[in-house]
């Protein structure tokens, strides 16, 4: 008799298992690329597309007249301009 009851109390914790899975659901993306103002500068630190306001790291912008200014022409350059780069 203990052999009837063990594959359906089985099958009924399998079936409330299942149930209570729900599938992840990605984020929805918090500004459209139609949405973003002129002028605006769009950050990938965080290897997603953010506002430079909504990122938490530090952003250092330079042009290409201070670039030829300070003769940066490598990658390695780049430590005269912002020290803590890394």
């Amino acid at each position: 008799m203990k052999k009837a009851f063990a594959p359906v109390s089985l099958a009924a914790i399998s079936v409330a298992l299942l149930l209570g899975v729900t599938p992840a659901l990605a984020q929805e993306q918090a500004q459209a690329a139609d949405e973003i103002a002129e002028g605006e500068i769009i950050v990938t630190a965080n290897k997603r597309n953010e506002r430079l306001q909504d990122v938490a790291v530090s952003v250092s912008a330079v042009d290409g007249e201070t670039l030829s200014n300070q003769a940066i022409t490598t990658a390695k350059d780049f430590g005269q301009i912002a020290p803590t780069l890394n």
